[in-house]
Order: structure tokens, then sequence, then C-alpha cells
């Protein structure tokens, strides 16, 4: 069984008792959907691009403190070759 109703049908509100035709209902509750789901979209976005920066620093840091490490290693040489001379 289908019932067919007109989008111009009027409809209340039973929390506001606001009046309003059913096309506009139908229209305030997609758009809140699609906010919803834009705003959940959003803040798995910005939660992904947080891990990638921090992934990516640590990388950095990594490389930063093996350059010091291979740098510390030469002056060490460097230093022990020249005491031993």
């Amino acid at each position: 069984m289908h019932i067919l109703i007109s989008l111009d049908t009027p409809v209340t509100c039973p929390q506001s008792n606001h009046t309003f035709a059913l096309k506009e209902g139908i229209t305030e509750q997609v758009l809140s959907d699609l906010v919803a789901k834009s705003n959940a979209s959003q803040q798995t976005e910005l939660a992904n691009f947080k891990e990638q920066i921090l992934k990516d620093a640590e990388r950095e840091q990594a490389l930063s403190e093996q350059a010091l490490r291979e740098q510390l290693d030469a002056e060490k040489s460097l230093a022990t070759k020249r005491f031993a001379a």
C-alpha cells in the first residue's frame, strides 16, 4: 500500500508546535544529516592529518638524531687519531 502526500502538506512539529510544509521539514532533515556527516568527515580528516604530522615529525627527529650521532662519531674518531699520533 502506498500513500501519496503532497510536499506542500502542512505538518506540525510535536515538540515546538511549529507548522511548516512537509518539503521544508524534509529539506531541514537532509541538511542536518549532511552537516553531521560533513563534520564527522572533517574530524576524521583532521585526525588523519594530525597523525601524519606526528609521524613526519618523529621521522625528521630520528633523521636529525642519526646525523648528530654520525657527526659525533666522526669527531670522536678524528680526536682519537689526533691524540694517537
